[in-house]
């Protein structure tokens, strides 16, 4: 009976979801209820439980999704501290919980590609800005969840580029230096941490 098999495996992969829940912390026992939780923790959720190449980070990072914390530390959709291992997502950005899976695996990239210790005295604000260029490249690529609304920093023609190249191209480019001048001042810029 295919029907009957079709039932055990998908209760054999519930089971197993919720055993590793239960392992990274995310749940407190395999009878915790999941339907409570904010679309931001059901998307580290997922992480640890279907995704490996994130879901090893997303188990380390605390989630913050503290409005005040986010106004205080000016995060308008996200941010992340590796060296405290906490992620911020500002419940006030509105996002699904596709735009979470895209946000959080934004914010992850930025701590598995080492950025920080890559910046090696660079502008921060301008390496960071490099590094969201090629982190969104990638996940457009990979097609992990959906890029938020409220816009991200995407350019073909930098498509392939390690983020030093793509600072090194912002730094000299006046007119591309400018227009992100311009996204600073709207707030955008700093748009994923």
């Amino acid at each position: 009976n295919t029907q009957w098999a079709s039932r055990f495996a998908f209760g054999i992969k519930l089971a197993v979801t919720n055993a590793v829940s239960v392992a990274a912390g995310t749940l407190k026992s395999l009878s915790d209820e999941q339907n409570h939780k904010s679309d931001a923790a059901r998307a580290r959720d997922w992480f640890i439980s279907s995704y490996p190449l994130f879901g090893a980070l997303a188990a380390n990072f605390k989630l913050i999704e503290d409005p005040l914390v986010c106004t205080r530390g000016e995060i308008g959709i996200a941010a992340v501290n590796a060296s405290i291992q906490e992620i911020y997502i500002n419940p006030a950005a509105g996002l699904t919980f596709e735009e979470c899976k895209f946000v959080m695996a934004h914010e992850f990239l930025h701590v598995g590609l080492r950025h920080d210790a890559r910046a090696q005295g660079r502008d921060a604000y301008l390496w960071n800005v490099a590094c969201d260029y090629v982190i969104n490249d990638w996940l457009v690529d990979m097609g992990v969840g959906e890029i938020p609304k409220r816009g991200l920093l995407y350019d073909l023609e930098l498509k392939g580029l390690s983020a030093e190249s793509v600072y090194d191209r912002i730094v000299t480019d006046m007119r591309r230096a400018r227009k992100l001048a311009t996204l600073r001042r709207l707030g955008l810029g700093d748009i994923f941490g």
